[in-house]
């Protein structure tokens, strides 16, 4: 047989470059990689905004706390019980800036028990976060 005829085409293949068969499908592995590549982007994006603003919860119900274990257990029910407090760039489901409220529990004259409640939004999904901590009164 001749240098570059049918059969010799056939046996060992062609060299003219990829066809449009071949370029469509490696486009759409191309397309398919990438889409899963931005999910993952916002995903990560999600979980870092989260983490973040958990970590501003976390020190506002810290630094409330501390400010109740320095007050008098006895005045601790009539400063404390009831309020609510704001935490700086977040915003409550009904869109008002408390994010934080503090219910003190008297069930025991001594031991009182004082909850911090957090309530905050993330884009529009709702997050919580709840502290406790355990007051000896001994004026109880």
């Amino acid at each position: 047989m001749r240098k570059g005829t049918r059969a010799t085409w056939f046996l060992h293949g062609r060299s003219d470059g990829l066809t449009l068969v071949e370029t469509v499908v490696a486009a759409a592995v191309i397309v398919v990689g990438l889409l899963g590549l931005a999910s993952v982007l916002v995903s990560v994006s999600h979980a870092r905004q989260q983490s973040e603003t958990r970590t501003t919860v976390l020190s506002a119900c810290e630094a409330l706390l501390e400010q109740i274990k320095g007050a008098q257990p006895d005045v601790v029910p009539l400063v404390y019980h009831g309020t609510t407090h704001p935490v700086p760039g977040l915003t409550d489901p009904d869109g008002g800036e408390d994010v934080l409220t503090v219910t003190v529990s008297e069930t025991n004259p001594m031991l009182l028990v004082v909850r911090i409640d957090a309530l905050w939004l993330i884009g529009t999904r709702e997050e919580s976060l709840s502290m406790t901590l355990e007051i000896y009164n001994p004026n109880g």
